[in-house]
């Protein structure tokens, strides 16, 4: 049944008017675009961190075209096997110089293995109809792919997607597959911006801490590969340019840091470019579990190889922590061990005071904190103050009052991390869920052991003994 429904549903798509499938496409973007609050608001948040200099206005464009262009990608998928092979040479094209450029790097003319790093464009999914569209033989190809979990669909999504020679090969179980291809001068395809999770090596993206796979990297260092990148060039609906880049780092992790700075650069260039990128996955989301905020625990830290690769003397504070500061004067000088903490532990944390006027002069000075706020003293300029506040993204919103109106000011920057002291019997809804393991704190210790059970409690290592 849903092999029939695919196969009609390909051909309906492949013999309407394009103009009508991009009306589709168009609409179920929006849909998505309003429908997904949460994965909107993150990836606004991730838009204005990679680019701050852009307004909201401008983002927001950028996300709505990058989810119709999501569409896009999947009505494609569905669509091309019943394209002809004439309408395939005429949707995706190849400049005569980029034929050059690929005869003397891939395939058995070559005598040489390459590795393809693919990033989540629009139309990468023309790798697997590359073999169709070249005048000479590119040799065994293995495309790496996450397979479908309904046995009916991966089937069909195999078998469309290897019509025309390139083999797909299942990213759970098949790498040995991959690496008996390129002993035989074959190619491997594999998608590189994708965040790899705690299995990944720590870099910097954007300046932003990212997951990035080095798996790349190692199958084109252990069979002396070349690695290029692969990626289509949008020119009109479901029309592309292929092109390639040459990556010429050797080692694993500098593989990946290069293949992310010419992704950075690409999506820098233009509004086009940038919304052909799929900004809804969750690309900078690592080292942000609550109960690990404030500490870096992924095994393969590349964050002194990432500086050096970019040229940074230290790590870019791009994580935007806020703290909600108390009023007395003792408090805050009390904070400034932890904010030390903080900074040797987590040195990708701006750190933003929300601080009461007269603190400002002593705060500036420590040399601890990136920046201060000051919002009217109270009422309804306060709140609205704070509700303006929420086009900043703040990553994490640390509330160190007690009181209620601290917990709503935090909650109307929608900050997606609201931490702060519980206490037995005392409710805090307007902040975020504690981790499972956090146990409310009794009342009755000085204060600066409280905060810095509260932050153990999200990661930070203790910098005193009990």
């Amino acid at each position: 049944m849903t092999r029939l429904a695919l196969n009609s549903l390909g051909r309906l798509l492949a013999s309407l008017p394009v103009a009508a499938v991009r009306g589709i496409a168009c609409a179920a973007g929006f849909l998505i675009y309003f429908a997904l609050r949460h994965r909107r608001r993150a990836s606004l948040r991730a838009l204005h961190g990679a680019f701050p200099q852009m307004t909201e206005r401008q983002r927001r464009a950028i996300l709505r075209e990058s989810c119709a262009r999501l569409v896009e990608m999947g009505l494609f998928l569905v669509a091309s096997p019943f394209f002809s092979e004439r309408r395939l040479r005429a949707t995706l094209t190849i400049a005569p110089d980029q034929l050059e450029f690929l005869r003397d790097h891939i395939g058995t003319e070559s005598h040489h293995p390459t590795v393809f790093l693919v990033p989540h464009f629009t139309l990468s999914e023309a790798l697997t109809l590359l073999p169709l569209l070249l005048p000479f033989d590119m040799g065994p190809t293995a495309v790496v792919f996450r397979p479908v979990a309904q046995p009916a669909l991966d089937s069909w999504v195999r078998e469309t997607r290897e019509r025309f020679g390139a083999k797909l090969i299942s990213r759970r179980t098949g790498f040995s597959e991959v690496s008996r291809t390129l002993e035989e001068n074959g190619n491997a395809a594999i998608l590189f911006d994708q965040s790899a999770g705690g299995k990944g090596a720590l870099i910097t993206m954007f300046g932003w801490l990212a997951s990035a796979t080095e798996l790349p990297g190692l199958l084109a260092s252990r069979h002396r590969a070349r690695t290029l990148i692969f990626y289509p060039e949008r020119t009109g609906f479901w029309q592309a340019r292929l092109k390639f880049a040459e990556v010429q780092a050797t080692t694993p992790t500098e593989i990946a840091l290069e293949a992310h700075r010419w992704l950075e650069n690409h999506l820098a260039s233009s509004a086009d470019r940038c919304a052909d990128w799929l900004w809804l996955h969750d690309r900078w989301g690592i080292e942000d579990k609550p109960g690990n905020r404030f500490h870096l625990r992924l095994k393969r830290n590349r964050l002194a190889v990432s500086n050096r690769f970019h040229g940074y003397e230290s790590t870019p504070r791009r994580t935007r922590l806020w703290i909600g500061v108390p009023e007395d004067s003792d408090s805050r000088r009390e904070l400034a061990p932890l904010l030390k903490a903080i900074r040797e532990h987590r040195p990708d944390m701006a750190v933003t005071l929300v601080t009461p006027e007269g603190a400002r002069s002593e705060l500036e000075s420590s040399g601890l904190v990136e920046r201060l706020i000051t919002p009217p003293p109270s009422g309804l300029r306060r709140l609205r103050y704070f509700w303006k506040l929420r086009r900043e993204y703040p990553d994490v919103f640390l509330v160190l009052t007690e009181h209620r109106a601290g917990d709503l000011e935090a909650w109307l920057t929608r900050a997606p991390q609201r931490f702060g002291i519980r206490r037995p019997g005392r409710p805090r809804p307007f902040l975020t869920a504690p981790p499972k393991n956090a146990a409310p704190i009794p009342p009755g210790q000085d204060r600066a052991t409280e905060w810095e059970t509260l932050l153990h409690q999200h990661g930070l290592p203790r910098t005193r003994q009990d």
